[in-house]
């Protein structure tokens, strides 16, 4: 089966999952093409045009452009389906989908293989707290997130049991046991927020619910194989301070000041994705910003590729609306470009980015204060830009 494009005629083979109309040099086929590997959905490939993904469906849905997504409710992040974030490892890009589970982009030749792994009913009813390498493997932490439900609702509804999942074997979501152990799930616990600082420990942060009072703990771990021990509030915050671009890796500390310069005076943050951390990772511009100065709490999307492979390194951060700031070292002489996203509709920001192999991925939402409306990614190839 064909399907006539303004750009040109390509092949579709499965059109109630890939309806749009795909320009030449940018197509997703359908599945067949991949056997035997458990939730493979289509092969994906990445183009100078833009292909779109939303996620309102029981499957991500190929649209036109953020355009033409579903209308949906705005609904407070924690409930609402969106990425919640990346990791990247054994060559793979995976984006855990809060409340559903996780899409993975795998390089294969010319083209992605596009997997969906659903959590199910484990899932459902819990939002994703981090994505972060467990193992090895690519995980996600699950938390029942309070903070938005009423005090009556959140406590009918117990924290999961099953709170880290993990992708093994050959594309398999499951749940992994054995971390925390220092707060259990049985007795209780919910954890609400985990982080790698600094200080190369792993920090989180437990809470108990009683019917008179709410128990805080904070503990920190060098492996989350083992129980953590018991750590305070002040080194948990301090966890989360930044790195400068002073402690950057070469490509990514450039990329960083170019981001400063281009919003002098405020001083940006950027969430920093890479297959060389556990988890996301926060940048700032370098130290000895003059009293006074804002801070903006504009968060960029970041990515941080070291030079192997064939790919070679590479850094990049892309702003809320789609401005792109990367460097690489195609001949050995590191270059600073500037370049852009496609431009997304008012009230739509861009809020991760990674890479496969040679493709960009960038996750998108449709925001209102602290509500998510349509969300999806995109696959393109990187855009040419100019010297910056």
């Amino acid at each position: 089966m064909f399907k006539v494009c303004a750009a040109g005629i390509i092949p579709v083979v499965l059109m109630f999952f890939f309806s749009s109309c795909v320009p030449k040099g940018a197509s997703a086929s359908a599945p067949g093409a991949v056997e035997g590997e458990e939730g493979f959905l289509a092969l994906v490939i990445p183009g100078a045009f833009p292909l779109w993904f939303e996620l309102n469906s029981a499957v991500p849905v190929q649209i036109s452009s953020p355009d033409e997504s579903v209308p949906l409710p705005f609904t407070p992040w924690p409930s609402a389906r969106h990425i919640a974030g990346m990791t990247v490892g054994k060559g793979r890009l995976v984006m855990a989908v809060n409340r559903e589970g996780l899409l993975i982009l795998a390089p294969r030749e010319e083209a992605l293989a596009l997997y969906w792994l659903q959590g199910g009913p484990a899932w459902e009813s819990y939002t994703v707290g981090a994505v972060f390498r467990y193992q090895e493997n690519p995980a996600a932490l699950l938390y029942r997130n309070d903070f938005f439900l009423q005090a009556e609702s959140a406590s009918r509804l117990p924290p999961p049991l099953d709170r880290v999942w993990g992708l093994t074997g050959a594309f398999q979501l499951m749940p992994i046991g054995g971390a925390f152990a220092d707060m259990p799930a049985q007795e209780g616990w919910n954890l609400e927020d985990l982080r790698f600082g600094r200080d190369g420990l792993w920090h989180y942060r437990g809470a108990r619910e009683s019917s008179s009072q709410r128990e805080v703990r904070y503990s920190r771990a060098v492996d989350l194989e083992v129980p953590g021990k018991m750590s305070s509030f002040g080194l948990f915050t301090k966890a989360a301070v930044p790195y400068t671009a002073n402690e950057a890796p070469k490509l990514l500390g450039m990329v960083l000041e170019g981001a400063v310069r281009l919003v002098s005076p405020v001083r940006p943050i950027a969430a920093v994705v890479s297959p060389a951390f556990p988890g996301l990772r926060y940048y700032t511009g370098n130290s000895g910003i003059p009293q006074g100065t804002e801070l903006d709490t504009t968060e960029l999307a970041g990515f941080y590729r070291e030079g192997e492979g064939a790919e070679g390194a590479l850094a990049a951060l892309v702003f809320p609306g789609g401005r792109l700031l990367y460097a690489a070292e195609p001949d050995g002489t590191a270059r600073l470009r500037l370049a852009s996203l496609p431009p997304l509709p008012e009230g739509f920001f861009y809020t991760r980015i990674g890479m496969a192999g040679s493709a960009l991925i960038a996750a998108w939402e449709e925001q209102e204060h602290w509500n998510t409306g349509a969300a999806g990614f995109l696959v393109i190839a990187m855009p040419d830009g100019a010297d910056y």
